[in-house]
């Protein structure tokens, strides 16, 4: 299963997946979005759509700042 929740006030952590018996960090929370005409408290969620950075396309500078 492929799914992801996310709500108000998640922006700026950590997106991480399963593969195997490991997590791994794949993209940081940058925004939460609705859908367009979806009802007021019709869902479980704050929010339907979660945007998330592919912290992979920075890795160079991430890593040139850790080492």
């Amino acid at each position: 299963m492929n799914n992801a929740c996310a709500t108000g006030g998640d922006s700026g952590r950590g997106v991480f997946i399963r593969q195997g018996n490991q997590w791994q960090l794949i993209g940081m929370l940058d925004a939460l979005s609705g859908l367009t005409n979806q009802p007021a408290g019709t869902s479980i969620l704050n929010y339907n759509i979660n945007v998330i950075a592919d912290l992979s396309q920075y890795r160079a500078q991430i890593d040139s700042i850790l080492r």
